[in-house]
């Protein structure tokens, strides 16, 4: 290899981007991300590169970055590529392309922010660009969103407002989902009564209300998935039910799928204490939604289905929903004259709530239809908002009682480095929860599942311990086995204790062990103050902070890291099912200026390794040298790049790589 010395100017420079060669099976032999940077001022700057293969295949990059300083700063990055593979007499071209731009204010003062975080793509630009950069995690990745929002605050005032504008993609199944706009008014909390002398110290002056708006229009390429597609629909159109494709000769179908609503929500609450110790908090939720349009249901005997009539008008449903909670706190402390444990707390938290909801379907309300849908006489209840935007009121009436019960235990220990108190805390269960609820108006199965949480960590966070899981407490009927041991069952409507089947059965459990070590959790305050890095520039600290996961931090001689997650589901009588995984990843420093790492994991079903790579990184003073090896697997490869270290040449750099799973 050839190094050289490059003195770092004082301003910011144009000059040529030496391309990276290689070579791929696909497309040949190739030089790429070659060509020219424009240093155009100190507000932004322009870089054009280009790609180019043996094979016929080419792409170009056009790429800016700007900045005001303490007003926006932003990135904006387009993307083309050609490609040609298969047999070179008759090869297989597709043009893919991507666009993403990114808009953030540095200024949080202002009563006003725009933002943006847009990334559009075509659907096969991952497979065709990214697999060859070696850029797996983007690569295989299916999902990509976009957004553009706006939103201001009055200063003075509980108001505010925010308009988003929203794209969701996914490659896979080429599904596009379009928020256009997304628009929200907000009215903060505020206490109408709270300056009514007296009477705003009581209960009334601590009633609150806010105010929330949120209006929407979606559009999607997706098909429509709801009650009505069991029922025989006259004059519905086969398109609803199939995706189509996201393209102009489809518009109007899009538009027809459209749904368009706004949501009104408003919470009032209060508070007040009876009996010293206990904490009554009445509330009551409103809700209305507003649509332009609303379904009319008939059923024709001629033909044994129902026909669906749309009314282009305004319609309005509303609901609500109340509620009523009584809590308190409960302290008890054991106290030690001996040994080195002064004290243990115990902090119980325990909350019961009433909600009730009336039945929405009545017909005063005119939010549904019980509708013949065959010449059979049999029925069906329909919303007239069926599948629109914010759905329909919900169905069926509920009263029910919620409870939760928290526990913190904690105990006080002799801390002898500690001069001032000489005690210190350990939390025994940071958290220790249960809780469910009892729903009074169900006609069976009134208990809810029983859910339990907690946690703990030890060693100063570097260990940390979850718990969490269900229990079902209603019995089960053992009907019969078949011979291939295939178990027929039936949950029935009777506790689990009154059929000696104990207090239920454990239908779920997950359990999550993380261990984080590094050598500066061993190091004394003054040893980790000597260590402290110097980043340098401020251009460089700002490269570091967007290209993260190229920094690589010398002054940490080694770290370890490991995840354990356990998840056990069991249904009644049948055999539980267990999924494992776990999680490696370390790094060490073999020398002042060289350091490996590599990352692992373990498949308990099939008995082998997930993919694992290896990376070594020498620091060469300007230059660093990186060499990265996938052993084994679909993108087992290994790659060897050299760098200039500082942000302002870090389009300097030499590559050599070699990809495995080109010749699959």
């Amino acid at each position: 290899f050839i190094f050289g010395m490059f003195p770092q100017p004082k301003e910011t420079v144009s000059g040529i981007i030496m391309p990276s060669y290689g070579e791929e099976k696909r497309r040949g032999f190739y030089l790429r991300e070659g060509g020219y940077y424009f240093a155009i001022s100190d507000y932004f700057d322009l870089r054009l590169t280009g790609d180019i293969y043996s094979k016929g295949s080419y792409g170009a990059t056009i790429a800016t970055n700007y900045k005001k300083r303490y007003a926006y700063n932003g990135s904006l990055k387009f993307n083309y590529n050609k490609s040609k593979t298969g047999e070179i007499e008759s090869p297989f071209e597709s043009n893919d392309f991507s666009f993403s731009w990114t808009h953030t204010p540095s200024s949080k003062g202002r009563s006003s922010r725009f933002s943006s975080s847009v990334n559009f793509q075509t659907n096969s630009y991952n497979q065709n660009k990214n697999l060859v950069q070696s850029n797996f995690n983007q690569s295989i990745n299916a999902q990509f969103n976009s957004s553009i929002s706006y939103s201001k605050t009055f200063k003075g005032s509980p108001f505010n407002i925010s308009t988003n504008l929203r794209h969701s993609q996914n490659v896979q199944n080429k599904k596009v989902n379009l928020t256009l706009p997304d628009l929200s008014y907000n009215m903060s909390r505020i206490y109408p009564f709270k300056n009514m002398g007296k009477l705003g110290k009581t209960a009334l002056g601590k009633i609150s209300i806010s105010h929330r708006f949120t209006g929407k229009i979606e559009l999607t390429n997706g098909s429509s998935s709801n009650s009505l597609n069991s029922i025989n629909v006259i004059n519905s159109s086969d398109s609803f039910n199939q995706q189509v494709d996201f393209n102009m000769q489809n518009i109007n179908t899009i538009i027809d799928r459209s749904k368009i609503g706004g949501k009104h929500t408003i919470p009032i609450s209060t508070s007040f204490n009876i009996l010293k110790f206990f904490t009554v908090s009445p509330s009551i939720n409103y809700n209305e939604i507003w649509y332009l349009k609303k379904l009319n249901y008939t059923y024709n005997e001629v033909e044994n289905g129902i026909e669906i009539d749309t009314t282009n008008s305004f319609s309005r449903a509303w609901s609500y929903n109340t509620a009523l909670s009584l809590s308190t706190r409960i302290y008890g402390t054991v106290f030690f004259k001996k040994g080195k444990i002064k004290a243990i707390r115990h902090v119980i938290t325990p909350e019961i709530s009433l909600t009730y909801s009336p039945d929405f379907t009545q017909k005063k309300y005119g939010y549904y239809e019980n509708i013949q849908i065959n010449n059979e006489g049999e029925t069906r209840l329909l919303s007239k908002y069926e599948n629109f935007l914010y759905g329909s009121p919900r169905i069926g009436s509920s009263a029910s009682m919620n409870f939760y019960i928290g526990n913190n235990l904690e105990m006080k220990v002799i801390d002898e480095n500690d001069t001032i108190s000489g005690t210190k805390k350990i939390k025994i269960f940071e958290n220790l929860s249960f809780s469910g609820n009892y729903n009074f108006l169900a006609d069976s199965f009134q208990l809810s599942p029983i859910r339990f949480n907690t946690r703990t960590s030890f060693f100063k966070r570097l260990i940390n311990v979850s718990l969490s899981g269900t229990m079902d407490p209603y019995a089960y009927k053992l009907d019969s086995i078949s011979e291939t041991n295939q178990i027929y069952q039936r949950r029935i409507n009777e506790l689990a204790i009154k059929n000696n089947q104990g207090l239920g059965s454990l239908a779920f459990i997950n359990m999550a062990l993380g261990m984080r070590f590094s050598a500066k959790d061993f190091q004394s305050p003054e040893e980790e103050d000597e260590k402290e890095s110097r980043f340098g520039t401020r251009r460089e600290i700002d490269y570091i902070n967007s290209n993260i996961a190229e920094y690589v931090d010398f002054n940490v001689p080694w770290s370890i890291n490991a995840s354990y997650n356990l998840n056990r589901r069991k249904i009644g009588y049948t055999d539980p099912v267990i999924t494992q995984t776990i999680t490696m990843s370390g790094d060490i420093s073999i020398s002042e200026k060289t350091k490996i790492s590599m990352r692992s994991g373990y498949d308990f079903k099939n008995k082998m390794l997930t993919q694992t790579s290896i990376n070594a990184t020498r620091d060469l003073h300007c230059w660093r040298i990186r060499f990265n090896w996938v052993p084994f697997g679909r993108f087992q490869s290994y790659n060897l790049s050299i760098s200039a270290v500082s942000a302002l040449l870090q389009d300097l750099k030499l590559e050599k790589r070699s990809r495995f799973f080109d010749n699959l």
